[in-house]
């Protein structure tokens, strides 16, 4: 993974170098890793707004990304400076990709992208050729099923592959859907927030794993080994559609439902950490998956950070966050890379990727920085104890 490194981006790591990796605020790293990844260097001055070219695509890997993308630029709004260069790319993001794809939707990692363009629709002001962008992957999720599948009989209507991964990739699309456009596009007048439950309850009961409220990958896998990043998958995207449903009195119980199953994975987390206070490739075996991992740790960290934000972990969990934060913050290089990611692939891994980066990982540690940024300063002050 070589990238030339230019004088600016020599003097911008020199500024990240004069923080200690778990004092350093998390937005300036998530922006490090933003602007790298989206401009190919450290952009120091928030309102510099470079020539934006579109070099991501539509597919889960890139997908991730710009949904972490999104919620960097929401979260310098809230913070009271916004960084304009986000909102520029993921607007060209969207208008490089109309929606048109190059081959049939035919799983649901191609429905991540509709994470970003509900994103887009709504601070476009609803304009509805976004939300129109997004029909073809309702009409997939009604339509497209085959036997091939592991539809193991739960629900038959609906194209389900039972993946950890679908947790993620279409749940909060449709959650996201639903807040936004209520049942438009939706058949029978359903709304597309029921249709995100049918999908997280669905996925429950397949896949999860009683004895420690965490999930299988697939049918296959179960009893074979947890994950990390797919857990990660289950992790976020049951946090993104509680935090949408947490909004509406009408889906308490849905809200209520999707915290216990985060709250039982978060005390699983909690006890499974390595000495780092992260996570492996497998979260349960180290002994076999020795080496930290930062994409499932980037989502772990970012539900964890998140359901403390909201008031949903008692006292123990924002020294969880806090170290697996000083973690993922020391695997972001001076240029703004991040390493430790595990490869793609189904499951965890024992060969070595500590020098490996993928989309996917900086969209969710981006992720984990907006919510940690949240925290406290006085809660970010690493207990190694802890």
């Amino acid at each position: 993974m070589m990238r030339k490194i230019t004088l600016a981006t020599m003097i911008a790591a020199a500024l990240l170098a004069t923080f200690p990796a778990r004092a350093a605020d998390p937005l300036t790293l998530a922006k490090a890793a933003a602007d790298r990844e989206l401009f190919g260097k450290i952009i120091a001055n928030d309102n510099e707004r470079p020539a934006v070219t579109v070099h991501h695509d539509w597919l889960w890997l890139d997908a991730t990304l710009m949904a972490g993308v999104a919620a960097l630029y929401d979260r310098t709004v809230e913070v009271g400076h916004p960084v304009p260069r986000y909102l520029d790319y993921l607007e060209a993001w969207g208008a490089h990709d109309p929606g048109g794809y190059p081959v049939p939707i035919i799983h649901g990692d191609m429905v991540c992208s509709g994470q970003t363009y509900i994103w887009l629709y709504v601070h476009s002001g609803n304009d509805p050729d976004y939300l129109h962008r997004t029909d073809g992957m309702i009409d997939f999720i009604f339509h497209a099923r085959k036997p091939t599948q592991y539809m193991v009989g739960y629900p038959g209507h609906y194209w389900m592959r039972f993946w950890q991964d679908d947790v993620h990739m279409i749940a909060p699309f449709l959650a996201m859907r639903g807040a936004a456009a209520g049942s438009e596009g939706i058949p029978n007048g359903k709304d597309a927030r029921e249709l995100a439950m049918i999908y997280c309850r669905a996925y429950d009961a397949v896949l999860r794993d009683p004895a420690t409220g965490l999930y299988w990958h697939n049918p296959r896998a179960k009893g074979k080994y947890h994950w990390g990043r797919g857990n990660g998958w289950v992790a976020a995207g049951f946090f993104k559609v509680m935090r949408i449903l947490d909004r509406d009195p009408a889906w308490a119980a849905d809200a209520e439902w999707l915290r216990e199953r985060l709250t039982a994975m978060a005390q699983t987390l909690k006890d499974n950490r390595n000495d780092a206070g992260t996570w492996n490739a497998d979260v349960v075996n180290r002994a076999e998956y020795t080496a930290p991992e930062t994409s499932g740790s980037a989502f772990f960290t970012f539900m964890i950070a998140g359901m403390v934000n909201d008031g949903y972990l008692g006292a123990d969990y924002p020294a969880v966050a806090a170290k697996a934060w000083s973690f993922l913050a020391s695997s972001l290089t001076p240029e703004g890379d991040l390493l430790r990611v595990q490869p793609t692939g189904r499951g965890p891994i024992t060969a070595d990727f500590s020098q490996h980066s993928e989309t996917y990982g900086v969209g969710g540690f981006i992720l984990a920085a907006s919510e940690v940024s949240k925290m406290p300063a006085e809660v970010m002050m690493v207990d190694e104890k802890k």
